[in-house]
């Protein structure tokens, strides 16, 4: 079996070991994490190093490697984390569960993870390091961006873009041909009907732009 390291060590890294251990052909070897973060020395007894210990004992000729955080400050961390592995030399991959439906004309990138009950049609095109919850719908000839999230029960209509680094909530839903710009928070269960500008907090139905910026929200340079 491919043997796999996973970086994180929270709920979304524990979730990416169930899945991959239950449902890919991978084996998790390790999970890494900032030094910081390091509390414990084991997760479902596979050990847990800190990352540039775990880089030297698990090089990227034997291993490969998922990061698996959150969609936290509009998926920042998890970004930071995918280019280092990347620059460290390491396969990025993807974990796609067998309960999704994903027609064979539909693109999907590394280190995405796209779980039970998601929907992507003919021809809708996933970046790098995308995450999709359970039960999305990802419609037809529609494109989502590297480093999105999008979470559980979201309907991105046919022929839409999402820009990178969005968030979409719990719910919302993009209207066909409908542009949703980088860097955009859509609350649980906005619609979106119309363009939006990029960094925009939208919320509501039909969705509102909020006086502040994502990029002040989150605190974000």
């Amino acid at each position: 079996m491919p043997k796999l390291i996973i970086i994180g060590a929270g709920e979304t890294a524990m979730m990416a070991y169930e899945y991959f251990t239950k449902d890919s052909t991978y084996e998790v070897a390790a999970f890494a994490v900032d030094s910081e973060f390091l509390n414990e020395s084991t997760i479902y007894g596979c050990p847990v190093h800190p990352l540039e210990a775990a880089f030297k004992l698990y090089p990227p000729e034997d291993f490969d490697c998922f990061v698996a955080l959150s969609g936290a400050k509009l998926n920042r961390p998890r970004t930071e984390k995918y280019l280092v592995a990347k620059q460290m030399g390491y396969k990025l991959v993807s974990y796609i569960s067998t309960n999704s439906h994903i027609w064979h004309s539909a693109e999907i990138g590394e280190n995405c993870f796209i779980l039970e009950g998601s929907v992507i049609q003919h021809g809708a095109t996933i970046g790098n390091n995308v995450f999709i919850w359970s039960g999305s719908q990802i419609l037809h000839r529609t494109c989502i961006d590297d480093n999105c999230f999008v979470s559980s029960n979201v309907t991105v209509c046919g022929f839409a873009r999402i820009g990178a680094s969005c968030y979409l909530g719990a719910t919302s839903t993009v209207r066909d041909d409908v542009i949703v710009c980088k860097d955009n928070f859509l609350g649980a269960g906005s619609l979106v009907i119309s363009n939006t500008e990029e960094g925009a907090l939208l919320k509501g139905v039909p969705a509102k732009k909020d006086s502040i910026s994502t990029y002040e929200y989150f605190k974000l340079s």
